[in-house]
């Protein structure tokens, strides 16, 4: 799971600075940790970022590891989803930047970038999806998302 602009946004305004999160990011953490090993994989260089990865890692200890990819200069790094040393058949990134799947790019699904839309159902929406994901037994990912 990508945290910045996916889970949560963080408005850095000096001593007002806060962050939001986005619309059903406890219910999908929560129900999605019932059928997938969740990752925080942030490409976020600001330490407020990374804190609040760990808050969410924390938050009930659904989330169990916390990845990053330094972006210096604010250029995007693909991240590796070979460095969870899992299946890739059975690995998915969840991301609102299409340019992180470079390095596996069947693997990724698209989530629209969230800024502060309290109306956002996408966290809902996606919830239907990857449990069937799991419930239909799907032997290779990649294959199965192409349809979608």
């Amino acid at each position: 799971l990508d945290l910045d602009e996916t889970l949560v946004h963080y408005f850095d305004m000096g001593p007002d600075s806060h962050f939001l999160i986005r619309p059903g990011c406890f219910e999908f953490i929560e129900e999605m940790s019932k059928y997938f090993e969740l990752v925080i994989f942030t490409a976020a260089c600001k330490i407020m970022l990374i804190q609040y990865s760990i808050k969410l890692i924390k938050q009930n200890n659904l989330i169990l590891t916390l990845l990053t990819t330094p972006s210096p200069h604010g250029h995007l790094i693909a991240k590796d989803l070979s460095k969870l040393g899992r299946d890739l058949k059975r690995t998915l990134l969840l991301d609102n930047v299409v340019d992180n799947f470079a390095l596996q790019p069947l693997n990724g699904i698209f989530i629209t970038t969230w800024y502060d839309n309290m109306n956002d159902r996408e966290l809902y929406d996606l919830m239907p999806l990857l449990k069937g994901l799991v419930i239909h037994k799907v032997k290779d990912v990649s294959k199965t998302l192409q349809f979608f």
